[in-house]
Formats: C-alpha cells, sequence, structure tokens
C-alpha cells in the first residue's frame, strides 16, 4: 500500500509527498532494527545472569568436593609422617603394633582437587564469553584459568610420581586376602575373584623390625609423606583461588541485578 502510494506521487511530481512517504519508511525501518537490537540485548543480559549463576553454582560444588580432599590429604600427610618417624625410629611402644599396621596399610591412596569448569567451556567453545559485560570480570576468569592449569599440570606430574612410590609399597601388602575377628582372633582368608574394592582389606605382609631396617623404604615413606603436601599444598591453593573468584563472581551478579 505504501509502494503504491509512493508510485502515485512519483507520477504527480509531489516530491513532498514522496520525501514524507521515504522518511516514513526509513523510521520505520529504524525503529524495527532498534527494537530487534533491544530485544537481543534484553536476552543477553538474562543469560549474562544465568551464566553467572551457573559459574557461582559450579565455584561453590568445587570448594564443597575440595573441603572433603583437604581434610583427606591433611590426615594422610600427618599419617604418614607419623609411620615414617616410628620405621626412623626402630620401636613401638606398647600397644602401637596395631596403629601402626592400620597406619601403614593407609599410605597409598590419594585424592586431588579441581574446578567444576563446564560452563567456562561451554562459554568459550560458544563464542560466547562476551556475552559477560564486565571486561575486569573476564580477565579475572582468563587469570584463574591459566592458573588452574597451572595446578593441573603439578598435579599430573605428582601422579606420575606417586607411580613411582607405590612400586615402593606394594610388595609388602598382600591384597589377595581379607581378615575376619573370630573371638578376638584374626583369621585370614582367600578373598574370592569377585568381591570388590570396598570388600577387601590390604594385610601387611612384612613385620615392623624388618621394615625398620629397609632404610630405602623409609626413605620413600618420607617421599610419599612429601607427595601428600605437595598435593595437600596444590589443593589449598586451588581453594583460595575459588574462594577469591566466588566474591568476583558475586560482584558480577550484584552488578547486573542492579
Amino acid at each position: 500500500m505504501l509502494l503504491r502510494r509512493i508510485t502515485e506521487h512519483v507520477k504527480a511530481q509531489n516530491w513532498f509527498a514522496v520525501g514524507l512517504d521515504f522518511l516514513i519508511v526509513v523510521v520505520g525501518v529504524f525503529m524495527g532494527l532498534q527494537v530487534a537490537n533491544w530485544n537481543d540485548d534484553r536476552q543477553d543480559r538474562i543469560d549474562e545472569v544465568y551464566y553467572l549463576n551457573r559459574i557461582l553454582n559450579d565455584i561453590d560444588e568445587s570448594i564443597a568436593a575440595n573441603e572433603g580432599v583437604i581434610e583427606f590429604l591433611t590426615g594422610k600427610t600427618k599419617n604418614t609422617y607419623w609411620v615414617a618417624d616410628k620405621l626412623r625410629a626402630g620401636e613401638l611402644t606398647p600397644g602401637e603394633e596395631q596403629l601402626f599396621n592400620e597406619r601403614f596399610l593407609m599410605v597409598e591412596d590419594w585424592q586431588t582437587g579441581d574446578f567444576i569448569d563446564s560452563t567456562l567451556q561451554e562459554l568459550r567453545s560458544s563464542g560466547r564469553l562476551n556475552i559477560i559485560r564486565s571486561k575486569v570480570f573476564r580477565e579475572q576468569l582468563g587469570r584463574f584459568e591459566l592458573l588452574l592449569e597451572s595446578i593441573r599440570r603439578a598435579q599430573e606430574k605428582i601422579a606420575d610420581y606417586h607411580k613411582t612410590l607405590t612400586m615402593q609399597i606394594v610388595p609388602h601388602l598382600d591384597r589377595t586376602r581379607s581378615v575376619e575377628f573370630v573371638d578376638g582372633l584374626d583369621v585370614h582368608k582367600i578373598v574370592r575373584d569377585d568381591r570388590t574394592e570396598f570388600e577387601r582389606q590390604k594385610i601387611l605382609l612384612t613385620p615392623f623390625e624388618e621394615l625398620a631396617e629397609n632404610k630405602v623404604l623409609i626413605r620413600y615413606i618420607d617421599r610419599y609423606a612429601e607427595f601428600y603436601y605437595w598435593r595437600l599444598d596444590n589443593v589449598v591453593e586451588l581453594q583460595r583461588e575459588l574462594s577469591q573468584l566466588r566474591v568476583q563472581t558475586l560482584e558480577a551478579i550484584d552488578g547486573r541485578l542492579n
């Protein structure tokens, strides 16, 4: 209809009317684009808050999981240093034999800390990281990701070191047996092949006196204690950075909602 009207005005050489019609078309297109841009921007702001809250949730879940890892590794560190000290001393006080056996058997297992970075990976892979308007916060995320990569590489190196340490512990353990207490006595039974790892109980094969004379083993136990300490230090550092990132994420969310 508008096109027909413009055609009629051109035929009538009513240039004022033609200019007015043209202006109406331009303004209409401009307004349409502005409304579309406004809708896109509004959706981006909704998505921004959504992703910021997802990042916050990832941080909270990671912090909670890492707290358990820190508790585990703290106990492992103290336990392994205690075992090393007893072996170097070469003697146990009355009643410590069972405790030593239990703590020696605890040497070897480990856990690791990490960050659930699925949301950040999704934003980067989809090219939507810039949906977070705060340049400062994007830079903070970038620095954190570099630190996270550094911590992960360090933990991988320690994990390789762990394999070497384990080979010094395994010969003194028997994983094919379980322990059953009958009238206060230890009765050793062969474990069926279908038993799960949780159903198994490792048995210390080598007497304390023989272990205490094994200077090479004692050095490895010392290194195991250091292994736990290094891993604990990595998780504590990660936890500290996550706590800082949590504060920064909350500030970014608050800036979007206010």
